[in-house]
């Protein structure tokens, strides 16, 4: 059996592989192996911790974006990069030799993920 999910999901948790005990901030891969789903055994949902409450969303991706906005959102202007998941998608409003404060106004556009697409074909 093949599990396939999005490029994204692959590359974010790709990008940790081999740091110990990595954890994503407010944010945690939730499966179920009692489950007669595949899906849900395997890859599961990822859950994020949004002013308190757990929400449950179907990407990685999605999960870290709404966890970094709602910091964000109660931040304000005193965000740092280390508060953030996906610091890199946020323009920095002041550069300093430390962290520099985010400005959730201007994110940064995501690169292509590839040039191949599939037409259908």
């Amino acid at each position: 059996d093949y599990n396939v999910f999005p490029l994204e999901d692959y590359l974010l948790g790709q990008s940790h592989e081999g740091e110990e005990e990595w954890k994503w901030k407010g944010v945690k891969n939730v499966t179920d192996g009692r489950s007669s789903d595949e899906w849900a055994k395997v890859v599961g949902w990822y859950v994020a911790n949004i002013d308190g409450k757990n929400q449950k969303f179907s990407t990685l991706a999605g999960a870290l974006r709404a966890y970094d906005a709602s910091v964000i959102k109660k931040k304000g202007n005193q965000t740092k990069e280390s508060d953030l998941n996906l610091p890199q998608e946020y323009q920095a409003a002041t550069p300093k030799k430390r962290e520099r404060d985010v400005n959730v106004a201007t994110p940064s556009p995501l690169p292509l993920l590839s040039s191949n697409s599939y037409d259908g074909d």
